[in-house]
């Protein structure tokens, strides 16, 4: 733990859980990074290097979550996620731009990895939601999909 960041590893072996005869078992290394995203692409490549080394197969994903001041209205949201989806390189292939709910489905052609819905590949997830207590929205990127609430 320090000002700019936090990484957790956790081991886990699900109780009931056998594959081929074999126990499963899962390693999670969360990393928080605060104040700057630059560096995500490093961290990456390094767990990515750490597993190949160790031999383990697995998936990585990327979580990011910021806010914006305020409940933004549907056009800012739109504004927001068309120009993150520009920067990122990710073309929009489904989702739900609502008041209540509002997801995005994209994908980006240089991230190997993608899940399908449907017969689209997506390896993109944006999400926004306001929070009435901070009055802030947040906003959501995650490869493949963001798998946590909001």
């Amino acid at each position: 733990t320090s000002s700019n960041g936090d990484v957790v590893i956790k081991f886990v072996s699900p109780k009931d859980s056998i594959l081929g005869g074999k126990k499963e078992q899962y390693i999670y290394i969360g990393v928080t990074i605060k104040n700057n995203i630059n560096s995500i692409p490093t961290y990456e490549k390094r767990i990515r290097e750490i597993a190949k080394k160790m031999n383990i197969s697995g998936n990585v994903y990327i979580s990011m979550t910021g806010t914006v001041n305020g409940d933004l209205s549907d056009e800012e949201k739109r504004k927001y996620s068309d120009n993150i989806l520009d920067v990122i390189g990710a073309k929009y292939v489904t989702g739900k731009r609502g008041t209540d709910i509002y997801t995005l489905y994209a994908y980006d052609n240089g991230i190997d990895d993608y899940i399908k819905i449907g017969r689209d590949r997506i390896n993109v997830n944006l999400t926004m939601n306001y929070d009435e207590t901070e009055d802030k929205t947040c906003i959501n990127l995650a490869t493949p999909v963001y798998n946590y609430d909001y």
